[in-house]
């Protein structure tokens, strides 16, 4: 058996032959096993964090916490989302923006209600408080039918289930919009009615 003698980077003297291709592939072998799990642990820390400022918003199952997961995703983000697979994105983003503006054109509408008929209080105590409850009720029954009319369309349709969640996003989406420009006009007629521009 052939050996040599190998000077190392520290100034060592190892011998090489066919017993130091055996040590030097043990303590390589020695060396992966220490070092690279700790090199893992690293790369594992580095994902997570990045899971962290961008999560996968896709895999949350409820609702509302897909959609405001994915109100925080870049518009590019988005983009790049749709273009793997229509409706799996943007619809929950769409979605968290109008709901937020359904409800704060609802608030607005129920305050200047709230407003205009103040003066009923007088001969009917109960007149505004009752307004308020026919409103809320009346946004939560059209919330309610939308959310059941938007789960059934992609069924209707003969879509896969595998798509269902998205379409039923964009439905509510459109449907969200149409609320939210019909509230919108019936506020303005108010104004307009009461002579405020």
């Amino acid at each position: 058996m052939q050996q040599a003698t190998v000077r190392t980077g520290s100034g060592r003297d190892i011998l090489r032959g066919a017993g130091g291709r055996r040590w030097g592939a043990a303590i390589a072998l020695i060396l992966a096993v220490v070092l690279v799990p700790g090199a893992y642990a690293e790369e594992e820390s580095q994902n997570s964090a990045a899971a962290d400022r961008d999560p996968d918003c896709i895999g949350i199952g409820d609702t509302r916490q897909r959609e405001a997961c994915f109100a925080r995703w870049p518009d590019s983000r988005i983009a790049e989302c749709e273009r793997m697979r229509l409706s799996a994105c943007a619809p929950y983003r769409d979605m968290h923006r109008l709901e937020a503006r359904r409800l704060s054109v609802a608030r607005s509408l129920m305050n200047l209600l709230r407003a205009k008929y103040a003066s009923y209080v007088e001969n009917d105590p109960a007149y505004v408080d009752d307004l308020s409850a026919y409103l809320r009720a009346d946004e939560q029954a059209w919330a309610a039918a939308r959310d059941a009319a938007c789960a059934l369309d992609p069924f209707v349709q003969g879509m896969a289930r595998r798509e269902a969640p998205g379409l039923t996003e964009a439905c509510r989406v459109e449907r969200t919009r149409e609320r939210v420009e019909a509230l919108e006009a019936r506020k303005a007629a108010l104004l307009r009615a009461a002579g405020v521009e």
